[in-house]
């Protein structure tokens, strides 16, 4: 039955009974939050920070922990699930999970298989549309199912249209170029990485982006030159 109320408050327009109300079904949010109309289904909880933003139109299916971090933001519609069966017998310590952040954005469009767990890094961007956290995979030797997380890290930057592979890590201070497929390995902070598999390019300086103090970033005002 709460999973079914869930279901219900959940499509709810943003407002503060809204939030009142996920709270006395189990979940966690802060009253400053806003939660457009969203699916949530199985049994996924919610723990919105203070300020943070989901938008409308994104599913969350069988994820048990969504969290959001304090000003951190969620597109719309975006796709994050995980399966129980998987996610039961993973070995990672968030399997199951989607852990945003603070202040960490994450666009619109995008598939996220949360079963072996995705963790993004503070003040990190998913940027653009239709990138693709896949966290399980089968082992074809052993003819198994295998689990593992994906990270992206503080102040970290994903173009749009790219693929994360399970037991992938994007590092620090880092960018991954558009359409790259991330896999393991990548280690080095402050650099870009592209291609398919993503490769060490170049080292890359710390600008505004990553020094920033405020999550969203602005657009380049009328007429500034670059």
């Amino acid at each position: 039955m709460k999973h079914l109320l869930s279901a219900v408050v959940g499509i709810l327009p943003s407002n503060r009974g809204k939030n009142f109300l996920l709270n006395r079904l189990g979940h966690r949010v802060c009253m400053s939050a806003s939660i457009g109309p969203i699916l949530l289904l199985g049994r996924t909880t919610l723990i919105v920070g203070d300020g943070a933003r989901i938008g409308p139109f994104n599913v969350f299916r069988q994820v048990t922990r969504v969290e959001v971090g304090e000003k951190a933001e969620i597109g719309q519609l975006n796709w994050i699930s995980a399966a129980p069966f998987l996610a039961e017998e993973s070995v990672s310590l968030i399997s199951g999970q989607f852990l945003l952040g603070a202040h960490a954005s994450f666009t619109s469009r995008h598939y996220v298989d949360a079963s072996g767990g995705v963790s993004i890094g503070e003040y990190a961007t998913v940027a653009g549309v239709r990138s693709v956290f896949m966290s399980h995979g089968i082992d074809i030797e052993d003819n198994v199912l295998d689990t593992f997380p994906i990270h992206v890290g503080r102040y970290a930057m994903v173009g749009g249209g790219c693929n994360l592979v399970m037991g992938s890590a994007v590092p620090d201070y880092s960018v991954v170029a558009m359409g790259s497929v991330v896999i393991k390995g990548l280690e080095q902070t402050h650099s870009l990485y592209a291609g398919a598999p993503a490769r060490f390019k170049k080292a890359i300086p710390e600008g505004a982006y990553m020094n920033r103090t405020i999550g969203a970033v602005p657009a380049r005002p009328r007429g500034a030159i670059r």
